[in-house]
């Protein structure tokens, strides 16, 4: 027997407002456990966002001079491996 569908359309519009506004879908899935006691996960979000018709994208990270130095610093003064620097 199939797993009945979580109901969201009750937060439709609250999870649509925050995703829209920039809050990544792990912190709207913890106001949905905290807010009004929904057990969600991350992939249900997305696939809910896309059902809705907002297509959910995926950030790309912004390479800033500030990033750059971070990098150099861990890499060649630290010394860390590839796998360390990237926990």
């Amino acid at each position: 027997m199939a797993r009945p569908e979580l109901q969201l359309e009750g937060q439709k519009d609250f999870i649509i407002q925050r995703y829209q506004s920039g809050v990544p879908l792990p912190i709207i899935q913890e106001v949905l456990q905290a807010t009004y006691s929904i057990q969600t996960s991350v992939f249900t979000l997305r696939r809910r966002l896309k059902q809705w018709g907002i297509h959910p994208k995926q950030q790309r990270t912004i390479i800033t001079d500030a990033l750059r130095i971070a990098i150099e610093k861990y890499i060649f003064t630290i010394g860390l491996s590839d796998d360390e620097l990237l926990r």
